[in-house]
């Protein structure tokens, strides 16, 4: 989708982008017969919860589109346009990039991170952290170097969440590249997602941290009984786990001031 500039951050209604055809863009176009014989799935994953990058991908001048997806694959539309100030022409098919992310959740951004003149290839994760494909090609013909990770990945999972004052980066990481504190080195700007804890008012200190304890026990043990091989091999019994589960976790904001949020980290290069 697009919202196109007023000026003065106004901006106009979202409306999808559209190829040359007039068709509004997808990483992975559905033929009929993949339609019609439900042999769709793996398209259907590659064409949600795409995280876009507008960038001049092929040093020509205009900007080309880079999507991400749910998965671990890029996705590139070529600017076809006549000259970088005519508006923006985007090929009907997307290509897909020789390189996949070594995590779900593929966040394309692409930057100068090594200073050699040519675009590097970073991206975020499910699992949180920044990974970098160093562009060993040139700049109007890039070539993708193996991901290296520049930050950790999310190391610890909390089923509770944890408190404000304890947040730290997360999971769901998206990644943008810019000298936060004009030094001439590039730093990272990374999102992510998480779920904040806090105690509800006139809570005392001991008995938040009581009530966490017996929260996340009480998880633990649901849930090693959803992933029981008893209850996995008995369908009426697998039901009956996951509906106690998923109550249970529906008293957290009972017990809790539960917000899901996310934060934006600033990671300085040194």
């Amino acid at each position: 989708m697009m919202l196109r500039g007023n000026g003065d951050l106004d901006f106009e209604t979202a409306t999808p982008l559209r190829d040359a055809e007039g068709e509004p863009l997808t990483n992975v176009k559905l033929s009929q017969s993949q339609i019609e014989n439900y042999d769709s799935d793996n398209i259907v994953w590659q064409n949600i919860c795409t995280a876009q990058h507008l960038v001049d991908y092929d040093g020509d001048g205009d900007l080309d589109l880079i999507n991400g997806c749910i998965r671990q694959e890029f996705f590139l539309h070529v600017n076809e346009a006549d000259s970088p100030t005519s508006t923006s022409v985007f090929k009907n098919a997307a290509v897909e990039l020789p390189i996949k992310s070594p995590d779900q959740h593929s966040d394309p951004h692409l930057a100068d991170i090594d200073g050699d003149g040519d675009l590097d290839l970073l991206t975020g994760g499910s699992s949180g952290g920044v990974y970098l494909s160093v562009n060993s090609g040139t700049r109007t013909m890039p070539k993708w170097d193996r991901f290296v990770r520049l930050v950790d990945a999310q190391q610890t999972f909390d089923p509770l969440g944890t408190t404000s004052a304890n947040a730290k980066p997360n999971g769901a990481s998206r990644v943008w590249v810019y000298d936060y504190n004009q030094d001439g080195k590039p730093d990272l700007l990374v999102g992510d997602s998480t779920t904040v804890v806090d105690p509800l008012p006139n809570t005392s200190e001991q008995a938040f941290a009581q009530a966490k304890a017996e929260y996340v026990a009480k998880y633990n043990e649901l849930m090693d009984k959803t992933i029981d091989p008893e209850t996995q091999a008995d369908e009426d019994k697998l039901d009956e786990a996951n509906e106690e589960f998923w109550n249970f976790q529906d008293t957290r904001r009972q017990k809790f001031d539960v917000r899901r949020t996310g934060h934006v980290w600033l990671y300085l290069q040194k």
